[in-house]
């Protein structure tokens, strides 16, 4: 089967040139894996693992030391890749509207103006989202700073989505409203979704398959297929018995990854 993003041998280190004798911290080593066209894959690992590095990699953000991501392109030959940042704070313009923030891909695309609106409307009430959207940034709470950051990466229909701890700052109500109208979502487009969490139970709930990260530097310790049903509901997934094998097994990984 045709993957949507290949990821060998992949290794990143940086290199702390501020003390006396450089100190080189190695973020990623040889990780490998790949994503199939239409998946939604989950990246699970401690803090520090290098997940966030991984998903800048894959988004064309930062290079690899060594090794290979291919991620496919398009018209034109670009790959339309939808971005939520873990600091989507800083990701706003606060020069701009609600609207203008989450039409702004539209906007790079020459949507035209009638037509961005529209869309980004749509966006919204697909996603459940109730923010004004003439207000600006500062004037929005962290979680519905983050609802519209998610917006802005949907609303151009992109083929990739990335996701770094999308729904961090959310509170439970709206996470999971959030996590299944992206379900929702996900499986009308058809879009391939790559998202880090740092939850157990939303890394296995939302996905087809889990990457699990060793500690720094960060290497793949085992990919679990989920192989649960769909469509999904939280509060019957998380008590039916493959859902506690999967987790039972992810936390066995990590136990003998820090030696507990």
């Amino acid at each position: 089967m045709e993957q949507a993003i290949v990821i060998q041998e992949v290794c990143k280190s940086y290199f702390d040139s501020s003390r006396d004798r450089p100190q080189e911290t190695v973020a990623l080593a040889d990780v490998s894996f790949t994503v199939r066209p239409g998946e939604l894959v989950t990246i699970f690992g401690p803090n520090g693992c290098g997940k966030t590095t991984l998903l800048n990699i894959v988004g064309g953000l930062d290079q690899p030391d060594r090794g290979v991501v291919r991620v496919p392109t398009g018209n034109g030959g670009v790959s339309r890749v939808g971005f939520v940042f873990q600091n989507y704070t800083e990701s706003l313009f606060p020069w701009r509207s609600v609207l203008a923030n989450i039409g702004f891909p539209l906007e790079l695309a020459d949507v035209d103006r009638k037509d961005r609106d529209r869309r980004v409307r749509d966006m919204c009430d697909a996603l459940g989202i109730k923010v004004d959207l003439a207000a600006y940034p500062y004037q929005l709470s962290g979680g519905q700073r983050q609802l519209v950051a998610i917006a802005r990466a949907l609303v151009s229909r992109p083929e990739i989505v990335l996701m770094d701890e999308p729904f961090s700052s959310l509170d439970y109500q709206n996470k999971i409203m959030i996590e299944q109208r992206l379900l929702d979502l996900w499986q009308e487009s058809g879009v391939t979704i790559l998202l880090v969490s740092h939850d157990i139970d939303e890394a296995i709930y939302l996905a087809d398959r889990v990457v699990l990260l060793s500690r720094r530097p960060g290497r793949v310790l085992e990919v679990l297929e989920t192989r649960l049903e769909r469509p999904r509901r939280l509060e019957q997934m998380v008590e039916s018995p493959r859902f506690l094998e999967l987790k039972a097994r992810a936390l066995s990984v990590f136990r003998g990854e820090i030696g507990v």
